[in-house]
């Protein structure tokens, strides 16, 4: 590799101090690095635009925590570029690398010494009277869940346009593997390897004797239908990786399926999966 581009969370690097550090190293060793500036008039809180990176670029570091790298997946998903995680988070289940261990992790790429680790990715469409309002990918997960009143919603639950269940819960989540170390785990879903291909159905706090996830092949649909609320005042949302929020109603469609896109990571860690969990749980 001999062109990069960095991309950091301004409120986990401030100055820049990592970003020029990492920059000074790769032109160094006589390859080209650029740093993505957050314009003022901007949202503060995006720190990716796919315009502003070189079309040459080879790879894009991002800093961050996971919330940084999801963010930036989902920004650069038309690109095509991979992308290097470094860890200045907490968690940072998605990170290749951390800033004690970045430059030999750069050595590595320059010696093209990596692997490109693909993931899977949702796309969820909203439709209301048979209209789409909204198409949305995700790496991580999609979730439906009620906002605003302390009570809980109600929804069918389809499987390939054939009902499976219905829930009285707090809401739902759809997520990949990569996802399953998110939300859904908080909501006591399984942890599953990250390269596996398939949708995760995990219930938030069903009202219910049976609150266990349910696992799908990848190529299934699952279709949420928003039923009729008993409080007219009651506000459903969806969310998208945890950054994009539509509003629902009852008789709403949400469909989630594989997307056609997938998010790819650069891989130069030799821990396994199974290592990187222990050490972060």
């Amino acid at each position: 590799m001999d062109r990069f581009y960095v991309v950091a969370n301004p409120q986990k690097d401030k100055d820049g101090i990592y970003s020029k550090k990492i920059k000074d190293y790769i032109n160094n060793l006589g390859r080209s690095c650029g740093i993505y500036t957050i314009n003022a008039e901007r949202n503060k809180k995006i720190y990716t635009d796919s315009t502003a990176i070189p079309k040459d670029v080879e790879c894009v570091i991002v800093l961050g925590g996971d919330g940084t790298l999801i963010q930036a997946a989902d920004n650069l998903l038309n690109l095509d570029v991979p992308l290097l995680g470094v860890n200045i988070g907490t968690l940072g289940y998605l990170a290749d690398t951390d800033m004690e261990h970045v430059f030999s992790t750069i050595d590595l790429l320059v010696k093209d010494e990596y692997l490109i680790d693909e993931r899977m990715m949702l796309t969820g469409t909203i439709t209301r009277d048979n209209k789409v309002l909204c198409q949305k990918t995700a790496l991580n997960d999609v979730v439906i869940n009620r906002n605003g009143i302390l009570s809980i919603m109600e929804f069918d639950v389809y499987v390939n346009n054939k009902y499976l269940t219905t829930y009285n819960a707090d809401g739902v989540i759809i997520s990949t593997a990569t996802g399953s170390t998110a939300y859904s785990l908080s909501a006591g879903g399984p942890i599953i390897q990250p390269t596996a291909k398939l949708l995760l159905m995990t219930p938030i706090c069903p009202h219910s004797l049976n609150s266990r996830s349910i696992i799908f092949d990848e190529d299934d649909m699952v279709s949420i239908v928003i039923k009729d609320s008993k409080k007219l005042n009651e506000k459903r949302i969806v969310t998208f990786d945890g950054e994009h929020f539509y509003e629902v109603v009852s008789g709403d469609v949400i469909n989630i399926c594989k997307a056609k896109e997938v998010s790819k990571f650069i891989k130069t860690n030799k821990a396994s999966f199974l290592e990187r969990i222990r050490n972060k749980l």
